[in-house]
Formats: C-alpha cells, sequence, structure tokens
C-alpha cells in the first residue's frame, strides 16, 4: 500500500510487499507440483524476514537489494533503489519507488537479459560405427537433464534456463554422410526454454509452442528436418515418394513430478548405402549467471546431464 508524505507504513504493509517480492525471488508457489497455476513464480532466491513490531533499515534493504537485483537481470527493465543507513528513516516517495517496482517485476519475472544467461558445458554423445542398410534404418539416443526434485527445475527454467542441442560429423566420405553434414549445418542449434522451442537454422519443422512447462510423461515430437528426395523406405508405406532421404528428430518428455526432462535424438536414413565417420550430439545448457546486489545473492543450480541410451 501507498504511503503519503507525514504517514508511516506500518508492519502490515511491509508483510504485504515482502511477501510480493517473495513470490518471485524466493518461490510464490510453496508445495508445488507440475501443472500448478503459480508454478512459474519463483527463483529460489533466500526469502525476506517478516517484520516485527518496528520496520528495520535491514527488512527494508532486504527488499531494496532484491528489486535492485531484478533490475538488473530482467530485460528492458531497470531500478536502482539507494539503500537505508541504519538509523535513517526511508521518506514516503522512496517506500512508493520500492512498491512500485516490487509490483512491477512480478508479471516481468521471466523475461531474463540474454547478457545475464552463460551456455555451460553439458555432454556429447558419439555414434563412431557405420551404420545403413539397404532399407530404412535409424539410430538414437536419450539424454536425461536432471535437476534433482521439480523447485529446482522451476527455479533453472524460471530464470531464463534453457537447453541447447547441436549437431555435427566429422571423418566419413559417403553421400550419406554427407547430407548429414549438410542437414546438422542447416539445422543451427535447437533452445527449449520455458515456454517454447526455437531454431537458429532454417528449415526445421519446429513445434515452437512446447517448452519445458509444456512437456508430457510421453515423447513430444519439437523438432523434424530432413533434406528432401524421391525414395524408398520404411516409415512412409512401401514405395516411392516424397520425403526426407536424411532426417533426424528431436522428442521431449519430462518426468512425473517434472524434476528431470529427457531428450531423444533420432537419425534417420531412407537411403540404401552406409553412413560413415562420426555422427556427434552436443546437449549444452543456459543457466543465470551468479548474481549479488548489497546482500542479496542469486544462484542458480546447474543440472546434472547423463547419457541414458546411446547412440544405436
Amino acid at each position: 500500500m501507498t504511503v503519503s508524505t507525514g504517514t508511516k507504513a506500518l508492519g502490515a504493509s511491509y508483510d504485504i510487499i515482502s511477501g510480493v517480492t517473495n513470490g518471485w525471488f524466493n518461490d510464490g508457489c510453496p508445495a508445488c507440483s507440475f501443472g500448478n497455476p503459480l508454478q512459474k513464480y519463483g527463483w529460489g532466491g533466500a526469502a525476506v524476514p517478516g517484520s516485527g513490531s518496528l520496520i528495520t533499515a535491514a527488512q527494508m534493504n532486504a527488499l531494496i537489494d532484491r528489486c535492485n537485483l531484478a533490475g538488473g537481470i530482467i530485460e528492458s527493465f531497470s531500478v536502482n533503489i539507494p539503500q537505508i543507513s541504519a538509523g535513517g528513516k526511508m521518506f514516503a516517495n522512496q517506500y512508493n519507488q520500492l512498491e512500485a517496482a516490487i509490483i512491477a517485476i512480478g508479471p516481468l519475472k521471466n523475461n531474463i537479459d540474454p547478457a545475464e544467461l552463460s551456455i555451460l558445458a553439458g555432454i556429447q554423445n558419439s555414434r563412431t560405427t557405420t551404420w545403413g542398410t539397404p532399407d530404412s534404418t535409424s539410430i538414437d539416443n536419450i539424454i536425461r537433464f536432471d535437476f534433482s526434485d521439480f523447485n529446482h527445475a522451476r527455479y533453472f527454467w524460471n530464470s531464463g534456463g534453457a537447453i541447447n542441442m547441436s549437431f555435427g560429423a566429422t571423418g566419413g566420405s559417403t553421400p550419406n554422410y554427407s547430407n548429414f553434414v549438410t542437414l546438422f549445418s542447416t539445422m543451427g542449434t535447437i533452445t527449449l526454454d520455458y515456454e517454447n522451442t526455437s531454431q537458429s537454422g532454417t528449415g526445421g519443422v519446429v513445434s515452437s509452442s512446447i517448452g519445458f512447462y509444456d512437456l508430457t510423461t510421453a515423447w513430444q515430437q519439437i523438432l523434424q528436418q530432413d533434406i528432401g528426395g524421391y525414395g524408398y523406405g520404411y516409415g512412409y508405406g512401401y514405395g516411392y515418394g516424397y520425403y526426407g532421404n536424411q532426417q533426424i528428430k528431436l522428442n521431449a518428455r519430462r518426468s512425473a513430478s517434472g524434476n528431470y526432462i529427457e531428450i531423444q535424438t533420432v537419425l534417420e536414413d531412407f537411403v540404401t548405402g552406409i553412413v560413415d565417420g562420426i555422427m556427434t550430439g552436443t546437449y549444452n545448457y543456459r543457466k543465470l549467471d551468479n548474481q549479488v546486489s548489497g546482500a542479496a545473492t542469486l544462484s542458480i543450480t546447474s543440472p546434472v546431464v547423463t547419457v541414458q541410451d546411446n547412440f544405436e
């Protein structure tokens, strides 16, 4: 509640704005389970303490620090509120500025400035032996990103976290291999964030409306990309027709609780011949950098990335 010059801010007012602050900085979805309408609230930072008989400078500075930190990481939003000295007073215009900032941050909480995010190494998985037959053939793998529990997963995704997937091939010489080289280069990097999937390259059929919070416990296709041509193969029925001679599909699913997600990569070849060389998938993740403002800190826990099923 805003205050007027000459009036005092009461403990009840402080508790209201500290509760709103905790909603986006700490966790606005207590005892949260996947699908809760409030699941996108919370970065997992330390909660602000409740008020006592008097609102202290330290308590107000705890709110100020969190607002200033948020102003530094939210895209197209800036705030820089000066701290209060111990024993000093907070004037009505300062309090109202703080309250307005706290309220404004809520709807912007997931719009994290890309400059505050870093790409971190996850894991690679490779196929090192030749594959392919006279008919259609495929290889696939499964990569898991484990956050230990749903809350840590939420904090990661809510603060700008994402998974990046890219692919490459080296050391081969067959036409089928060369097509995969072109396919991977054209596709670019695929990014899955909290609300959508995107592609840095071109030519893919991307399920842009699928992000972490849209995943189910069943596989959902988030990308398909191919090099077209006439050919014969299984999976499209017998006979000739226009379809991808070489193709990549990316599928995603989550655990029942949402504590981990899995990415499945499927490489398919519908052309007679073999694919030689080394096919490598790189599965990295994007995470918010560690943040400090005054006494407030924010550090997001990284997922543990493992190979659940090798390319085979």
